[in-house]
C-alpha cells in the first residue's frame, strides 16, 4: 500500500544536483544554434508528415506531404548574468524533442502516442473539429501545405504534441493538447518546446528542478559539440556556421 495510506512518513523527494560556478562569458560563449549531428535515439518511425487522406474539395486536401522543412538543432540561450549557470534549450524537430523530453516510463510513452494519433487525426482534417482548425488556420494564416509532428512533452499538466507547418508560405510551430475524444483543449502557435537547466558541480547541465522530479537529462558542452544524454539515448550536435 501507499506510504501515506499505511501512515509511514512519505519519502523526501531527491535532492537536487548541487550547483557549478562558470565566468558570465563562458555561459555566454555557450549561446547559438547547434545542428544535430548524430543520435542514437529510437525516434518512432510515425512522425512525420500528416497524410491529408486522399480528400478532394475538403479544407486542407491539397496538402503536400513530400514537403521538407528545417533539420533538427537546439537553440541554447544563457539566462541572467551570475556565475551559477543557467541556459535555456529549446528543441527543434522530432529528434532534438524526444532526447529533451524523454517520457518517464512505458505508460507515459504510449499515452505519448496516443496523443500524437489524436493530432495526426486532427490536422489530417479526418474529424469535424479538425477541418474547423484548418480552416481556421488558412482564414488566418493562409493556405496550409504541410504539417509535421515533432514530438509530445508533459507540461502544464498536460500532454502537448508540437508540431511544425508551412502555412501560407512560411514555417510555423506550435504545439496542441487534445482531451481524450480528440477535442481541443488547448493550443499555442509560434511555440517551440524549451527547457531550463543549470550548471552542476559535475559540470554537467541539468534540468531546473529543485523537486528533482525532471527527466534524467543532461548536456554536456565540449568545444563546439554538445551531448544530450537521457535514458533512451544521446544526440550529438555541433555549433552551426
Amino acid at each position: 500500500a501507499p506510504a501515506f495510506l499505511a501512515g509511514e512518513p512519505l519519502p523526501a523527494p531527491p535532492a537536487p544536483p548541487e550547483r557549478g560556478e562558470i565566468e558570465p562569458a563562458e555561459l555566454l560563449a555557450l549561446a547559438g544554434r547547434y545542428e544535430v549531428l548524430e543520435s542514437d535515439l529510437p525516434v518512432a518511425d510515425e512522425r512525420g508528415e500528416v497524410d491529408d487522406g486522399g480528400r478532394d474539395g475538403d479544407v486542407g486536401a491539397d496538402i503536400d506531404i513530400a514537403i521538407e522543412l528545417p533539420g533538427d538543432g537546439f537553440d541554447i540561450v544563457a539566462v541572467g548574468d551570475g556565475t551559477q549557470g543557467t541556459i535555456e534549450v529549446t528543441a527543434i524537430g522530432p529528434i532534438a524533442t524526444a532526447t529533451l523530453f524523454p517520457p518517464e516510463d512505458d505508460e507515459q510513452a504510449a499515452a505519448m502516442a496516443d496523443h500524437e494519433a489524436l493530432v495526426r487525426s486532427l490536422l489530417a482534417g479526418e474529424t469535424q473539429e479538425g477541418r474547423a482548425e484548418l480552416a481556421l488556420i488558412e482564414a488566418e494564416l493562409g493556405p496550409v501545405s504541410s504539417v509535421r509532428l515533432i514530438g509530445t512533452v508533459w507540461a502544464g499538466f498536460e500532454f502537448r504534441t508540437y508540431v511544425e507547418a508551412l502555412v501560407g508560405g512560411a514555417t510555423v510551430d506550435g504545439w496542441y493538447a487534445l482531451d481524450e475524444r480528440g477535442g481541443v483543449a488547448g493550443a499555442e502557435l509560434g511555440s517551440r518546446p524549451t527547457l531550463q537547466l543549470v550548471l552542476t558541480s559535475e559540470g554537467t547541465f541539468r534540468p531546473n528542478d529543485p523537486m528533482g522530479a525532471a527527466a534524467d537529462v543532461s548536456i554536456v558542452f565540449n568545444g563546439e559539440t554538445m551531448t544530450v544524454n537521457g535514458p533512451d539515448g544521446s544526440t550529438t550536435a555541433r555549433r552551426a556556421p
